[in-house]
């Protein structure tokens, strides 16, 4: 067992709470990856917390310990205003 990076973008900030982004997010990525675990996605962790959109990905992944296998990162991605998700998965 491992552990891998994933980014996800998903939904639109206008018509959806980041809750059900996550919700769903999590839900596309069974249906493409199973519901065994261990797939490295977005449906491994269990919670979610805010960046900011100039967030630097990598530097959090390294350095926020905040992060881990159990809660990601998200922000709004102000080009297309979809939620963005990243973080560690299981695999």
């Amino acid at each position: 067992m491992g552990a891998t990076n994933f980014v996800t973008m998903y939904g639109n900030a206008d018509k959806m709470t980041v809750a059900q982004a996550f919700g769903e997010a999590q839900e596309q990525a069974r249906y493409e990856y199973g519901h065994a675990g261990y797939t490295g996605t977005i449906a491994e962790v269990e919670s979610y917390r805010h960046y900011p959109a100039d967030v630097d990905i990598d530097d959090v992944l390294d350095n926020d310990r905040r992060v881990d296998k159990s809660t990601c990162g998200y922000f709004i991605d102000p080009d297309n205003n979809a939620f963005v998700f990243f973080g560690w998965a299981s695999e």
